[in-house]
Order: C-alpha cells, then sequence, then structure tokens
C-alpha cells in the first residue's frame, strides 16, 4: 500500500492528526450512489470507443478500453474505502460486533490523548480512520480480503454471493482469480500502457472484455451491499 509524499507540501507538524475539516458520514445508500455514477460516467466512454470502431480507428478505440479498465478499478477501489470508513464507525460505535482485525488496529498515542480531550464525540476515530486508510489501495485479493473481514463483511461471503452456485470454497478461488487476474491488467495498463516487458508488445482488448471487466466489479458491490444491509437489520436483497 503505497504512502503519499507529502515532505514538499508545507503540512505542518502533527497536521495529520488534526484535521481542519471532519470528513463526511455518507449513508449506504449515499455509497452506493457514487458507485452508481462512477460506473454509469465510466461506462459512457463506451460510446465514444463506438463510434472511433465505426470510423474504423481501432486503435484509438482500445485505448479508450484500456482507460476504462483503470476507471472501473478505481470506481471499486474508492468504495471499499467509503465502505472501510462507514464499517468501522459502526463498530467502534457498538452498532456492529468487533473483527479481530479492527481489535488490532494500531493507534499513535498523540491521536488517543486527543481522542480523551476531544469534545467531538466519535468523530476523532472517524477522523483517524479516514486518514490512516486515505492512501491504502484496496484492489488486490490480499488486500480486499483483509479491508472486508476487517470490516466484518466477510470476503468469502461475498464471493459466495457472487457465485452462489457453487461452494464457499470455491466462490473464494474463483473471487481470487478474477481479483487477481483484474489487477494484474489494470497494472499493465495504468504503468506499461498494455505492453510487454519482453517484447514491448501490446496486449489485445476488446468490448466484451471491458464489459464483463465491469460486470464482476458491480457484482462484488451488489454482494457487499446486500451483507451490510443484512448487518444493518435493513431489507435485504
Amino acid at each position: 500500500m503505497a504512502e503519499r509524499d507529502l515532505s514538499l507540501t508545507g503540512v505542518q507538524e502533527n497536521s495529520k492528526e488534526h484535521p481542519d475539516i471532519h470528513p463526511l458520514h455518507f449513508s449506504l445508500a449515499d455509497i452506493r450512489k457514487h458507485f452508481d455514477e462512477s460506473i454509469a460516467l465510466t461506462k459512457q466512454q463506451f460510446e465514444i470507443a463506438d463510434t472511433l470502431i465505426a470510423e474504423e480507428q481501432i486503435e484509438k478505440a482500445k485505448t479508450i478500453w484500456r482507460s476504462q479498465v483503470v476507471f472501473f478499478e478505481g470506481v471499486l477501489d474508492f468504495y471499499l474505502h467509503e465502505i472501510c470508513k462507514y464499517a468501522l464507525y459502526k463498530i467502534y460505535v457498538g452498532d456492529w460486533n468487533q473483527t479481530e482485525k479492527y481489535k488490532a488496529i494500531t493507534i499513535p498515542i498523540r491521536v488517543v490523548q486527543d481522542a480523551i480531550n476531544s469534545r467531538d464525540g466519535a468523530e476523532w476515530f472517524f477522523d483517524f480512520v479516514n486518514l490512516k486508510y486515505s492512501n491504502s489501495v484496496f484492489l488486490s485479493p490480499e488486500d480486499i480480503k483483509d479491508v472486508l473481514n476487517m470490516s466484518g463483511v466477510e470476503y468469502v461471503k461475498v464471493m459466495h454471493k457472487v457465485f452462489p452456485t457453487v461452494t464457499e470454497n470455491e466462490a473464494k478461488k474463483q473471487g481470487d482469480k478474477i481479483l487477481r487476474e483484474q489487477y494484474s491488467r489494470r497494472n499493465q495498463i495504468a504503468h506499461q500502457m498494455d505492453r510487454s516487458h519482453a517484447s514491448a508488445e501490446q496486449a489485445d482488448i476488446t468490448k466484451e472484455y471491458v464489459e464483463q471487466y465491469a460486470e464482476n466489479i458491480i457484482k462484488i458491490a451488489d454482494a457487499v451491499q446486500c451483507l451490510i444491509l443484512e448487518k444493518d437489520k435493513e431489507p435485504s436483497c
């Protein structure tokens, strides 16, 4: 999980622990709305690619498809960040049961001291979680599993909702495989323009591939959403 370099930004010492503005609390419906809006905006790029295909500008269309892969992964990453904050706050205020990974969260003593003196109730914890995970990347199977399990939304149950016709163990394997392949392709596009290090040739890409890529991400968000509704004792999917 890469950390952002703040050495040249002029941030005052310890300012990380004292945000001037509290991050906003979003409802589960708001979080899903952000996800759906971002998915829709990214899907609109298919129209541009279709126009380029009609004009026989195939390589330009493929460039758009590649960019969509990176954007769709970004949509999933941001969604999981919002879910993480939502869930950890629910745990902190006692609405959900604590998870083992939640109990193992490390909090700097300066933050603890501020929390003791805080008049903002539980807001200090939401501020802390927002900052702590803001630079984390939740896209590899391992990182997605960790953040979901920490948040009380079991990874294996998510994958079983995505692949309901197989056992939980097989669903986990299929989920691992898809996430690993998609994350690898995203990195190949983002970091080397989809080119092979051995030959420098670009991997091929199709509209159908990108459509399935998006569908996989939507299914994961659907499954997470359903499980959280169950935990919140709301009408489920």
